[in-house]
């Protein structure tokens, strides 16, 4: 309702309204999905890779994770 006051308001043209109304629905779409995968995925809350303890793993340290995650700005954007 409040987009649709907002058209008005502004005197939008139909192309102009659809167009924000699908943008509107495609983040929320976005938003329920990650949501969803976030649940699925049972990962802890709140966990970051910094509290992660790596004396628990083999073959690889603490630096080379590291190193790799600042390399991956891809992963921060949620592109493949």
């Amino acid at each position: 309702p409040d987009i649709a006051l907002k058209a008005v308001k502004e005197q939008w043209g139909p192309e102009l309204f659809l167009a924000q109304l699908c943008e509107i629905e495609a983040s929320h779409r976005q938003e329920i999905r990650l949501k969803r995968l976030l649940k699925d995925s049972q990962l802890p809350i709140g966990k970051q890779l910094s509290q992660y303890d790596f004396s628990e793993v083999t073959g690889i340290s603490a630096v080379q994770i590291k190193h790799k995650a600042s390399e991956l700005g891809w992963l921060r954007q949620g592109h493949n």
